[in-house]
């Protein structure tokens, strides 16, 4: 049975105003979101929600968000390596996973296809890659991605 979106507002309203952050907020509607996807149920989110969202992320307590935490440096790379055995697999793949991510910036949900290939939006087996030193010595590979998240 498919929430009413004045039940959705009444639930965020009444349980997230006041209490905590816009994240959590957007994150509870996401995870409520997901359900009726999966439940074929239908989404009746719309500005009335988006109002109660607005309204109670006013509300939300200064303690309920955290500042930024500081960039992550080639340093933290470094010590991240030192500690992880690259002949397992599951450290070979977590030091890759952030190596790309700081290297490249890379949007993992960008490169990884979990729905059928697309030709137009996904890169392929024949994708142009390059891979070398910059001026620095540091490795790097790249890849022609037919699309991104801000540009075809």
């Amino acid at each position: 049975m498919p929430a009413l979106e004045w039940l959705l507002s009444n639930f965020i309203t009444t349980h997230g105003a006041g209490s905590v952050g816009g994240g959590s907020l957007r994150t509870w509607l996401l995870g409520l979101e997901l359900w009726h996807v999966i439940n074929l149920a239908l989404w009746q989110g719309a500005a009335h929600l988006k109002h109660a969202m607005q309204g109670a992320q006013h509300q939300a307590p200064d303690e309920s968000s955290l500042p930024k935490c500081l960039p992550v440096t080639l340093a933290h790379l470094r010590l991240l390596r030192a500690h992880l055995n690259l002949n397992d697999t599951f450290d070979a793949a977590v030091f890759a996973a952030a190596m790309i991510t700081f290297f490249c910036q890379c949007r993992i949900g960008e490169v990884c296809v979990d729905t059928h290939f697309n030709a137009y939006i996904h890169a392929g087996q024949d994708t142009p890659q390059k891979a070398g030193l910059t001026m620095t010595n540091v490795a790097f590979y790249s890849f022609w991605a037919p699309r991104t998240k801000t540009k075809p």
